[in-house]
C-alpha cells in the first residue's frame, strides 16, 4: 500500500508524535482540497467499470508534486495559488492544464 509507515519513524515522544500527526492531517486535508478543486477544473477519468482512476487525495497530491517538480514561473504561481487553500482562499481556474502521468 502507499500508506504512511508510522513505525519507521521510531518516534517515542508523544509530543513529537502528536506534532507529526497534526502535520500529516494538515497535508492530507490540503491535498484532498486541491484534488477537489482540480477535479472541478478537469474531472478525474473513469475506468471501464465506472470507478475513478484514482482518489481525490491522490489527484491533489500528484498535482502538487507535479507543480513542485516543474521549475517554470507559471508552475510556481500555480503552487502559490494552491497554498491559498491552507488559508481558505479559492485559487483561480487553471489556465494551462498540466499533463497527469496517470
Amino acid at each position: 500500500s502507499r500508506g504512511f509507515d508510522m513505525e519507521r519513524t521510531h518516534l517515542r515522544d508523544l509530543e513529537r508524535l502528536s506534532k507529526l500527526l497534526a502535520l500529516l492531517s494538515l497535508a492530507f486535508c490540503w491535498c484532498y482540497r486541491v484534488g477537489e478543486w482540480r477535479a472541478e477544473q478537469k474531472p478525474i477519468r473513469r475506468l471501464k467499470h465506472k470507478r475513478p482512476a484514482y482518489s481525490v487525495f491522490r489527484y491533489g497530491l500528484d498535482y502538487l508534486n507535479e507543480l513542485l517538480l516543474k521549475s517554470s514561473e507559471r508552475a510556481m504561481n500555480q503552487f502559490n495559488h494552491a497554498l491559498g487553500f491552507l488559508f481558505g482562499e479559492q485559487p483561480p481556474p487553471i489556465t494551462v492544464p498540466f499533463a497527469m502521468n496517470r
